[in-house]
């Protein structure tokens, strides 16, 4: 029967020493780009969702100041409410800007239907406190209080919604998959690990045996 001598054995233990140890090497470089890619989306998906907020709460505040303008009683005082709602409408503008930088290609056809209302939305109030300040409060509400302004509010919502649904639907799917991932690294760490262990305790044994021969 073939009997392999001993600098053989260590050579072959060591040689699996060294492919256990370069194993443990790729998995955790592997990981560690596959965890930044996954971060990154996960960190998308968040600053989505925050932006959803901001632009909601922009939304909320800038229909609260319109309802001023309807209500005004004389130009003067429409002109304190149409001076509070431009900035608000600028700043919903402005958020979906820089929102539209993080957009990623697989949510880049919707983002661009809720975009263009969005634009609408701005436009339209732009104009409304145009009405109100210049020609008369009534003059603004007939502009802004109608069905077709509340048509484009309803249909704004809903793209809100949506898009809420599909950020928090990727954010809980990126955070199992990242929790299945670590759980799957970690076994697998453990086993590879526990492998070079082995071999370099039997290794030391062969040693420690030449040795006290």
């Amino acid at each position: 029967m073939f009997k392999l001598s001993i600098a053989a054995r260590l050579y072959v233990i060591f040689s699996l020493l060294a492919v256990a140890t370069l194993a443990l090497a790729g998995i955790a470089v592997v990981n560690a780009r596959h965890q930044a890619a996954m971060t990154a989306e996960y960190e998308t998906s968040l600053l989505g969702t925050q932006n959803i907020e901001r632009v909601n709460g922009l939304i909320y505040a800038v229909v609260m100041e319109s309802r001023g303008i309807y209500m005004s009683p004389d130009i003067p005082t429409a002109k304190r409410y149409g001076a509070l709602l431009l900035p608000f409408n600028d700043r919903i503008a402005q958020v979906v800007d820089e929102w539209r930088k993080s957009v990623t290609a697989e949510d880049a056809v919707q983002f661009a239907e809720f975009s263009k209302r969005i634009q609408q939305f701005v436009e339209f109030r732009k104009e409304l406190v145009r009405l109100g300040t210049e020609v008369s409060p009534a003059k603004g509400r007939e502009w802004g209080d109608n069905e077709a302004n509340r048509s484009v509010r309803t249909a704004l919502n809903k793209d809100l919604e949506s898009l809420a649904a599909i950020y928090d639907a990727r954010t809980k799917r990126i955070y199992a998959e990242l929790e299945q991932r670590l759980q799957w690294t970690l076994t697998l760490l453990s086993l590879l690990a526990a492998a070079a262990l082995t071999l370099a305790a039997v290794g030391v044994a062969i040693i420690w045996r030449v040795v006290t021969r």
